[in-house]
C-alpha cells in the first residue's frame, strides 16, 4: 500500500501497521494504524484495471491518538 495518511499525511506503506486483513467477496479489507495512532480500513480489490489506487480504496480513517503538530 502507497498512499499518505488522512490524518497526519505521512506516506503509510513506510509508516503503517497492518493490524488485520480479512478476505471478502468484494477484495480484500485490510485494517492498518499510522505512527499518528490513526486506523484506516482500505478495500484492496482483485487488480482488475489501473484507475483503482494502489493502496486500496479507503472506506473510513479514525482521528489521530496523539496531537500532531503542524
Amino acid at each position: 500500500m502507497s498512499s499518505r495518511c488522512h490524518a497526519c499525511g505521512r506516506v503509510e506503506s513506510a509508516h503503517m501497521t497492518v493490524l488485520s486483513r480479512h478476505h471478502t467477496s468484494q477484495g480484500e479489507v485490510v485494517y492498518t494504524r499510522c505512527l499518528c495512532g490513526s486506523v484506516g480500513v482500505r478495500l484492496r480489490r482483485p487488480a482488475r484495471d489501473d484507475e483503482r489506487p494502489p493502496g486500496g480504496e479507503l472506506l473510513a480513517q479514525g482521528p489521530p491518538a496523539v496531537s500532531i503538530p503542524r
